[in-house]
């Protein structure tokens, strides 16, 4: 008994000291923890006080896209920072809300802005990969998130994020937290909420979208980029099938219902870029409105932008201006293959990288459904087939000169016969050589086997059956295309098109390709003029008393240097230009294109031929202020050169001013203030009225407004106009007399309607027209600027780094092309739709005018001798009197028509 006692008494004695030790740990513990909650309760006390207002929720307003509509009311561009459009709850479509939250959130209507099993669920789950591979977040949370908190991992973020949850659910109901996500969601290519997504991937409404439909927006979210149903269309498929097993399984939607939707094809678009429709419009819209609204505003106020814009019109000037410079490129030679591919491995890669770009490029949609294939694109289960008029890469397999063709593969494994008739434009380039005396003689001498090429499908079946195959070159299932050999230019250009009534500009286009080259020579660009400039001199002359029957000798003549130098100094032109003029010669002479002189020429047909000699005569005679002050009058503010070479376009100005100059004469001297926007809308407020393009230019265009107000002031004390020419005060907006303006008409018309005129060319048109073409010195630069009743259109051809377009390159053969292409489709497409605002059948004639029939010859009135007779127009009581002798004889005629250079 003792001993049992004993061993008791030891074992308490061990025991007692190991007792204190467990009641120390587990103090030790419960103060740990009571720190930890306190520093836990702090924490979440601060964190409390650093969340976010709820009052963001309540006035949710989240960036929006401004869209801009052209003045027919259709959607031509975007300015956004979010493309993201505002949709009411009442606007979703049942099968949206449930299809969403089937995917992102089943337990949505049952939680309280947390789901904690969902939380645990994912927990273990991460715990078991090792991995982030499962989220728990509710639909509550990812609102919180993206409205009210970054997108940065971490554990602060992570609570305040549970935190607003539980408080959102409290503040907002289901519908209202339902509208802050379906309008916030981010749902792949730079698209947010569901009202844009419908428009983007299905051209729809939101309120029109099917089950299916649904529920391929609904499977986005999760990996907006991996599921995309553009990029990634068998994933998106499947993803589509569990957001709809989904919806099954939460009882939204039932197995049949299910099944259908399943079965249904969904026709999925590709993104359309409304910036590339009208890039260089676009822009000067958007550089205008940076100031006038600021750039905030702009990208995220989500305005109605209505531009002056005609969409149908701008695609024109944009199709023909390209069309135009390929052709005038061809006429300056070939620069050679893109590159040689020398191997076979290299023409593959070349190929399969080529196809991909091509049908990301132009198909228009592709189906996503149960017959769904890589290649279902639109509508067809083929390979992109190439029709007339495409421009693609081929590789040269063979060349041929015995037979004068090429033989050329394209993607697709399809091959494409390149004859030598298509080709000939090919020779090596020279600019001092016309094309007309050169061109290639065998196809060998430009191209050879492995060369990469730019080709262009010229017909789908070539009929000649005469080449033959390499055996390593199997023949090809489908028919041999007709190919036409192509390259993209270097050559420059620039259109702008206005309306005369509206005074709209209707289409812009400052250059070839806007991703190649963002400066826009429409307003940017100031080149020589060259002939352009004549109607400003020809005008000024008649408000100085010329007449169109007025004779003007046209004979050799020479300027001393010296004269040209005193009036450079009178205007404080810098040193180097006058050191520059010591040591050219000191003689200038004026010549005609034709290097022939006529004699005597009427001033009517001195314009209508564009004769140089008396153009500078005319200037001359009426003084070089005078032109200058004219020129300002018409809204010319860049600077004009101060000598007799200012006629013959020797300044430097924009395609901007000069279609201005010219858009004020049809006008009948009325001004034109050219409008890019009509109005920015907010709602039901109207931001912002009309912007001109003149916006661009406040400082020039006030500084010649004072020029001229002064200028008036002065012809005003001394009662006299001999400085300047006449003001009309009657109507600010009349610049220019209205009688002027439509004799001026009436010459530019005869330019086009009588041979020997510069733009006679333009005669197919067969509407009322008038025009003038320039050309420059070396021909750097080439016009034509023309106009109708009811359009204006001004266009420049040139290179930017200003090299020679190539012998005989003027502005009628360059740049009135363009033009008269451009006329005949808007008037044909006009006229197709039974629209009247293009159909004017002939200018407007004033007040004041006569039509009398002259001698083409002697500007008299016609007689019984006359052989050349027009019918001219007069400001009444300048109409010519009978002639009652003849002026000169053939001989002398004869005489002033030789070049007397040699003399």
């Amino acid at each position: 008994m003792k001993y049992w006692q004993s061993i008791i008494q030891n074992l308490v004695k061990k025991i007692k000291p190991l007792t204190i030790s467990v009641k120390l740990i587990f103090l030790y513990l419960f103060l740990v923890l009571i720190g930890l909650t306190f520093v836990l309760v702090v924490g979440i006390f601060f964190l409390l006080q650093d969340l976010p207002s709820l009052m963001q929720l309540k006035h949710y307003h989240p960036p929006l896209v401004s869209i801009v509509l052209d003045r027919n009311g259709d959607r031509v561009g975007e300015f956004f920072r979010e493309r993201r459009v505002l949709t009411s709850y009442e606007d979703f479509p049942d099968a949206l809300v449930k299809a969403f939250v089937s995917a992102e959130d089943g337990a949505f209507f049952k939680h309280k802005g947390l789901h904690y099993q969902a939380i645990f669920r994912a927990f273990l789950t991460n715990l078991k990969k090792g991995r982030k591979v499962q989220g728990g977040s509710t639909i509550t949370q990812q609102v919180a998130r993206s409205v009210l908190l970054s997108s940065e991992k971490t554990y602060r973020r992570k609570l305040k994020e549970a935190i607003l949850a539980l408080r959102i659910e409290k503040a907002l109901s289901k519908e209202e937290i339902l509208y802050l996500y379906l309008n916030q969601i981010y749902l792949g290519h730079g698209v947010y909420g569901v009202g844009m997504a419908a428009k983007v991937y299905f051209r729809k409404e939101v309120q029109d979208l099917k089950l299916a439909e649904c529920a391929i927006l609904a499977g986005l979210p999760k990996a907006p980029s991996r599921f995309s149903p553009i990029q990634n269309p068998s994933r998106a498929r499947s993803r589509q099938l569990y957001v709809l097993k989904r919806m099954v399984e939460e009882s939204y939607i039932s197995e049949i219902e299910a099944e259908k939707a399943i079965a249904e094809n969904i026709k999925v678009y590709f993104r359309e870029e409304t910036q590339k429709l009208a890039p260089f419009y676009i822009e000067t819209l958007r550089q205008l409105l940076n100031k006038k609204i600021g750039e905030e505003e702009l990208l995220t106020e989500g305005l109605r932008i209505h531009s002056s814009m005609d969409y149908p019109l701008q695609a024109l000037a944009q199709k023909h201006l390209k069309k135009g410079l390929k052709i005038l490129d061809k006429r300056q030679g070939f620069r050679g293959p893109l590159k040689h591919l020398a191997n076979a491995t290299e023409i593959a890669d070349f190929f399969k990288k080529e196809e991909k770009k091509l049908k990301q490029k132009t198909h228009r949609f592709l189906f996503i459904g149960p017959n769904f294939s890589e290649s279902t694109v639109d509508s067809k289960d083929t390979h992109l087939s190439f029709t007339v008029g495409d421009e693609t890469y081929g590789v040269v397999r063979l060349v041929s000169d015995e037979n004068k063709s090429t033989l050329v593969e394209m993607p697709f494994k399809q091959f494409g016969i390149l004859p030598l008739e298509n080709m000939k434009w090919a020779r090596e380039p020279n600019p001092k050589i016309s094309s007309k005396y050169a061109f290639l003689l065998k196809p060998s001498l430009a191209l050879k086997e492995g060369d990469l090429i730019q080709v262009k499908i010229k017909k789908l079946k070539y009929s000649s059956t005469d080449l033959k195959l390499p055996s390593e070159i199997p023949m090809p299932e489908a028919d041999l295309l007709e190919l036409s050999l192509d390259q993209e230019p270097l050559v420059e250009g620039a259109v702008l098109v206005m309306d005369q009534k509206s005074e709209d500009i209707v289409a812009l286009v400052g250059g070839y390709d806007f991703n190649r080259s963002q400066f826009n020579r429409v307003y940017q660009a100031t080149r020589q003029t060259g002939s352009v400039f004549k109607p400003i001199v020809y005008l000024a002359a008649l408000d100085k008393g010329f007449t169109p029957a007025d004779l003007i000798i046209d004979a050799p003549v020479v300027y001393a240097k010296e004269e040209a130098e005193e009036q450079v100094i009178e205007v404080d032109q810098e040193k180097e230009l006058l050191e520059e003029a010591d040591n050219v010669d000191k003689k200038w002479k004026p010549f005609n294109y034709s290097r022939r002189f006529s004699g005597d020429i009427l001033f009517r047909n001195a314009l209508i031929r564009s004769m140089n000699v008396p153009t500078v005569k005319v200037i001359e005679k009426i003084g070089i202020e005078w032109v200058k002050s004219y020129a300002r009058r018409l809204g010319l503010f860049h600077p004009l050169n101060p000598d007799y070479t200012l006629a013959l376009g020797s300044s430097s100005i924009t395609l901007y001013e000069m279609t201005k100059a010219f858009s004020i004469i049809g006008r009948l001297g009325k001004i034109i203030h050219p409008r890019l926007l009509k109005s920015v809308d907010l709602g039901d407020r109207h931001l912002l009225k009309s912007i001109s393009l003149d916006a661009r230019f406040t400082k020039q265009l006030q500084k010649i407004e004072q020029e001229l107000i002064e200028k008036r002031e002065i012809a005003l004390k001394e009662e006299s106009t001999t400085s300047t020419p006449p003001f009309f005060f009657g109507d600010p907006d009349q610049i220019i007399s209205p009688s002027s303006a439509f004799i001026m008409t009436t010459l530019l018309s005869a330019a086009i309607k009588e041979p020997g005129g510069t733009a006679y060319r333009a005669r197919s048109l067969n509407q009322a027209a008038a025009g003038k073409t320039g050309t420059t010195n070396g021909y750097y630069d080439a016009w034509f600027i023309g106009y109708t009743p009811d359009l204006i259109v001004g266009v420049w051809v040139g290179f930017d780094n200003e090299q020679s377009l190539g012998i005989g390159e003027t502005g009628s053969k360059a740049a009135l092309p363009i033009w008269l292409e451009f006329m005949k489709e808007a008037y044909a497409m006009r006229t197709k739709e039974s629209e009247e605002k293009l159909l004017s059948t002939d200018f407007k004639v004033p007040e004041g005018i006569v039509f009398t029939n002259i001698d083409n010859e002697t500007g008299a009135l016609v007689t019984s001798e006359s052989k050349k007779v027009v019918s001219q127009a007069f400001v009444e009581g300048t109409q010519p009197k009978p002639l009652d002798q003849k002026l000169n004889t053939k001989e002398d005629q004869n005489f002033f028509r030789k070049d007397l250079s040699e003399y």
